[in-house]
């Protein structure tokens, strides 16, 4: 006789998360993404000061090169 402490968890078929994981699944995506946009200004705050040959900046976000608008 083995003993197990092992549960089956019930089918996602069917399943209705409530609202309070709702809610903490939208703060959890918000601060995933205020962490991402820290990690990023402060990735550029390191390089902001490279520039190219021709002066222009070393890089920048997506979307925000002058080039690119």
């Amino acid at each position: 006789m083995s003993l197990t402490t092992i549960q089956q968890l019930p089918e996602r078929s069917g399943f209705r998360a409530c609202t309070f994981t709702d809610i903490i699944r939208e703060g959890a995506r918000e601060l995933i993404e205020q962490a991402l946009h820290a990690e990023l200004a402060a990735l550029m705050a390191g390089f902001g000061d490279e520039k190219l040959g021709n002066g222009a900046p070393g890089w920048c976000a997506m979307g925000t090169c002058p080039s690119a608008r």
